[in-house]
């Protein structure tokens, strides 16, 4: 807390931080863009563990998706797995309940973590979609979310600064922009004009022998429709 947000703002973003209680560094934080509504949950929040939640309502959404929920954590590699995973399945139960048909994102360093993701997986049919090891030999740096057909592959990308785990940059996949369907409305012209001569038509039309020219019901309802239109 004795590290102004200004020393690490970025223009045309705004950053939400959950800095670490125990010691002098660390924690967690989120730079969202100035056009994108957000609300930070705290209430999910947790006194000792490092996740951050947010709530994100971009201009555009998946049909069927209302809102976007966003999980950064840290998880400390001498932390206690079973705390981690309790903790995560009873708060997104909670955002499950609270916003519903919502996407969610659970990001981060989940360290030893990433070895019992998979119940979280099963039971909020979440998908880890970063393919490749983040530091060293070992895969720490994950992404787990329901929206995983609205990106592309996660790549791999340079350490940032001083870490020595490697950056994982997703993009949301690009919109196909269909072609616009043109509609012809057509409507019958109701004039006075066109009625007196439609009337005048019909009864110039024989209408019965032109109806015995065929068998079935069907056959004589199709020939009227042809002969009024």
């Amino acid at each position: 807390d004795h590290i102004q947000d200004s020393v690490i703002a970025i223009n045309g973003y705004n950053l939400i931080r959950l800095y670490r209680r125990t010691i002098s560094h660390g924690g967690v934080c989120m730079y969202i863009k100035n056009d994108i509504r957000y609300s930070v949950l705290q209430d999910l929040f947790d006194p000792v563990l490092e996740v951050l939640w947010i709530k994100i309502q971009p201009k555009r959404l998946p049909r069927g998706i209302s809102t976007i929920v966003v999980g950064v954590l840290y998880h400390p590699p001498r932390a206690d797995n079973a705390t981690m995973l309790n903790y995560l399945i009873e708060k997104l139960t909670s955002v499950e309940s609270l916003y519903v048909n919502c996407g969610l994102i659970v990001l981060g360093d989940f360290n030893h973590l990433r070895q019992d993701i998979n119940k979280l997986n099963r039971i909020f049919n979440l998908k880890q979609i970063v393919p490749f090891e983040t530091r060293g030999p070992n895969k720490l740096d994950l992404i787990l979310t329901n929206l995983q057909n609205f990106y592309n592959t996660p790549v791999k990308r340079p350490n940032f600064g001083l870490s020595d785990h490697a950056t994982v940059e997703v993009q949301p996949k690009q919109r196909t922009q269909l072609p616009r369907r043109q509609i012809t409305v057509q409507k019958r012209d109701l004039r006075p004009s066109s009625r007196l001569t439609m009337r005048a038509y019909l009864h110039k039309v024989n209408l019965p022998s032109l109806l015995n020219t065929v068998d079935t019901c069907a056959e004589k309802v199709s020939l009227f429709e042809t002969i009024i239109n």
